[in-house]
């Protein structure tokens, strides 16, 4: 009998070499490779991202100038005077003030106790915020609430007149002097941060306007 040759699954593996299929075969990156193009992607956004912060800084710095209050339209005795001639209230506002004080607010609201307020606010040349609230007929609740609950703490006499001091010392102090008034006068506090001497030069400028 003549043998056949073998095929299938029994037939013994070819030694011959693969022969080419035409597909470009790129050898797998290694770790360093990999390590460094992750590093070249992290600088490069690393840049960009100072790039947009120094961006947003200098756009800033050149809008901050714009965001600042503007205070030179607040006119407390034009506001004041306005306020006599509507109620006939002879509301004060400081006058002869040294340079450096800036007024940053002037109205008429309602303020503690429901109670019209004449509201004034300004800065002293430190930066101290001291503010002039008056009403009429006074109540407790309203001169409380005013002072911010601070309590009595002894008398001062400033321009010839007695004024009640209310103090709060420590990491948020405020200081207040007080003048009731009589019935059907207006009472007047004086509050802030400010050191007492601001508060008496405050307090010694202020004159009762007569309307226009």
């Amino acid at each position: 009998m003549t043998n056949q040759p073998s095929t299938g699954e029994n037939a013994a593996p070819s030694t011959a070499p693969d022969q080419p299929t035409g597909e470009v075969v790129h050898p797998e990156p290694t770790t360093r490779q990999q390590a460094s193009a992750y590093m070249s992607g992290s600088v490069a956004n690393m840049i960009r991202s100072v790039v947009v912060i120094v961006a947003i800084m200098a756009l800033f710095m050149v809008m901050a100038p714009r965001l600042q209050p503007d205070h030179s339209r607040v006119d407390t005795v034009e506001t004041a005077q306005q306020l006599h001639d509507s109620t006939g209230l002879a509301v004060s506002v400081p006058t002869g003030l040294p340079d450096g004080w800036v007024a940053t607010r002037a109205e008429y609201r309602r303020g503690a106790d429901r109670l019209m307020t004449w509201h004034a606010l300004y800065e002293t040349p430190d930066g101290d915020v001291v503010a002039l609230n008056q009403t009429l007929d006074a109540t407790d609740v309203w001169i409380d609430q005013t002072v911010n609950r601070t309590e009595a703490t002894g008398e001062r006499d400033v321009a010839g007149t007695t004024w009640q001091e209310y103090t709060r010392e420590g990491t948020m102090p405020q200081r207040s002097l007080v003048e009731r008034g009589a019935e059907g006068r207006l009472a007047t506090v004086v509050t802030g941060d400010a050191p007492w001497e601001m508060l008496e030069v405050f307090v010694a400028a202020l004159t009762p306007v007569t309307g226009t």
